[in-house]
């Protein structure tokens, strides 16, 4: 089983990056409460819509007009335990996918 321990604050080591190109880090994964997103996108691309998934494909959450943010926070507590789902809709027509386990 893996050690939980208390975090007062994120930093930069705790995030877990998602690309090279596109700096997307989320935490923590799983997750138990709330997971936390933050980006930083090259070319004046732009996050504008965050969705969350059950593993089933229902729509549980939609977050929009995010273009002028570089964050964002999700709350998972009235969610079961079990696989979600996060996906990030760019202005330029891409999108890129998170599979999040809440505990």
């Amino acid at each position: 089983m893996d050690e939980v321990r208390e975090m007062e604050a994120v930093t930069e080591d705790d995030l877990i990056k998602f690309s090279k190109e596109d700096v997307i880090s989320y935490y923590p994964n799983p997750v138990k409460e709330q997971l936390y997103l933050k980006w930083e996108l090259i070319n004046d691309n732009k996050v504008s819509s965050i969705t969350v998934y059950a593993f089933s494909g229902q729509v549980l959450q939609r977050f929009s007009r995010t273009e002028s943010s570089d964050n964002q926070i999700i709350s998972f507590t009235e969610c079961p335990r079990g696989v979600y789902l996060v996906t990030l809709d760019y202005n330029y027509g891409e999108h890129k996918t998170i599979k999040i386990i809440k505990q």
